[in-house]
């Protein structure tokens, strides 16, 4: 099966094991109401900023209101963003079972997100996934000096593991978590199926070099050859 050419697979958060892009969007978007910084929308958010880095949002959001910014102003997003994760994070199909089966074929896997960790750690745990990545499996933001698109994440999370990141599958749902899998070396699939707009994502996420692209973690264990284990009702 193609999974065995593989060492091991690395997995963005946001997006790609949790659906929490709107939970992250709707906190940048309360935070600044809730302060009278001014004002987005959660459309623009996805759109524009969706998987990119805290220090490029920060600069792009007060290029867009057009005044400065707290630097503290994602520590009101995280916790934002954890009070809002019950009510509006989504399930992607397929992903939790994906995961268990890897875990338990003894699969190499671990994470690796620009998120903050309070907000990954308490993202993962909501999506039931916590049993599967022990905590030094879990590389976020504050692990790196440099976030994607730099690659420091994904060599941080094999050197964890053991491996080869060359000789590891990435799963990223962004072009900017693209980019960094691909300057890390690794082969890179692409996970559109939450995508805000499919169609822009795809491209974008061609353009920075995926070398394969899918809509459903059913797909993407058909190709590994990985047989799902089915969830209980």
């Amino acid at each position: 099966m193609l999974l065995n050419n593989f060492e091991a697979i690395l997995f963005d958060c946001d997006g790609t094991l949790v659906d929490t892009e709107y939970v992250n969007a709707q906190s940048i978007v309360e935070t600044l109401k809730m302060n009278n910084w001014g004002e987005v929308t959660i459309d623009y958010v996805l759109e524009h900023w969706t998987g990119h880095s805290t220090a490029f949002i920060l600069t792009a959001l007060q290029e867009k209101i057009c005044r400065d910014i707290p630097d503290n102003f994602f520590d009101f997003t995280i916790d934002i963003g954890i009070k809002l994760l019950p009510t509006m994070m989504r399930p992607i199909d397929d992903v939790l079972p994906f995961v268990k089966t890897l875990h338990e074929m003894k699969k190499p896997i671990a994470v690796g997100s620009n998120g903050s960790k309070p907000s990954v750690f308490a993202s993962l745990e909501a999506g039931g996934f916590r049993p599967y990545f022990p905590d030094r499996l879990i590389c976020t933001r504050h692990d790196v000096k440099w976030g994607k698109p730099a690659p420091e994440l994904y060599f941080l999370a094999a050197e964890r593991l053991g491996v080869d990141v060359t000789k590891c599958l990435i799963i990223e749902d962004s072009p900017t978590g693209t980019e960094a899998g691909i300057a890390a070396g690794a082969t890179v699939w692409g996970f559109i199926g939450m995508a805000h707009d499919k169609k822009k994502v795809r491209a974008s996420v061609e353009a920075e070099g995926a070398h394969r692209i899918f809509e459903s973690y059913k797909d993407i264990a058909d190709a590994l050859g990985v047989q799902l284990q089915k969830q209980a009702a």
